[in-house]
């Protein structure tokens, strides 16, 4: 009841989106401007830090928050752009290209969804209003970004949500009135933490790393030993 205008921060007159990253909370405002592209703002003070070129029509936005990727799906007709951009967050700068490689022609992505766990992306795709069937096109994610294929949607996916709990993929359909849900059910296990500067191992017998064959003790000790932190985990 008391929500009340603090600010209002100058911005592109083209938007067509606006999300939050969950991990930095920098503010990404989707803009036809300049072609199309993302304007990044600051979330403490507002002020802008950049502009990320993607493609012409940028729309939903899917954070990978495992690896702090953000995928934009860029909407517009298929005879323009038919792809999704990636945005390194850590960098605020583009990173790659996933375009949507068919045997039809005349496709249009329409939405996007990350599967952190398995390092997959989803899109939407719409077939461009040539017929009532849908796909749904599957990427690998970082670092190979290659397209893998795709599978059957009854109608136009306008919105895809991923559920990293069940490992569902919900889609959205436009004319259909149904939400497809896609998947084992069986919930993946949690994704190998980044490499963070591990040494290599040292191994001790006793407390020594060089032992002599005459040991006095009739009990051996032994032990392995690294040093550092692996990234990702505390």
């Amino acid at each position: 009841d008391n929500l009340a205008l603090i600010s209002s921060v100058p911005a592109t007159s083209s938007a067509s989106g606006l999300s939050v990253n969950p991990i930095t909370g920098r503010i990404y405002l989707e803009t036809y401007e300049n072609g199309g592209g993302i304007q990044i703002f600051d979330p403490t003070n507002y002020t802008p830090l950049g502009f990320v070129s993607t493609g012409r029509g940028p729309g939903e936005i899917a954070c990978d928050t495992q690896r702090n990727k953000v995928y934009v799906a860029n909407t517009a007709a298929g005879s323009v752009d038919n792809s999704i951009t990636v945005l390194n967050a850590t960098t605020d700068g583009y990173e790659a290209t996933l375009t949507n490689i068919q045997m039809q022609t005349s496709h249009d992505i329409t939405s996007v969804a990350v599967d952190p766990a398995t390092n997959t992306v989803y899109g939407g795709d719409d077939s461009n209003g040539s017929n009532l069937h849908g796909y749904v096109s599957v990427f690998n994610g970082p670092t190979t970004y290659d397209y893998v294929g795709q599978v059957d949607s009854s109608n136009y996916p306008v919105r895809l949500l991923f559920n990293a709990i069940s490992h569902e993929l919900y889609v959205a359909t436009y004319n259909g009135g149904s939400i497809e849900v896609f998947g084992t059910g069986v919930p993946a296990g949690p994704p190998p933490p980044a490499h963070g500067g591990l040494s290599e191992t040292v191994f001790r017998i006793n407390g020594s790393k060089n032992p002599s064959g005459n040991l006095a003790d009739t009990a051996i000790h032994f032990s392995a030993q690294q040093t550092g932190t692996p990234a990702g985990l505390k």
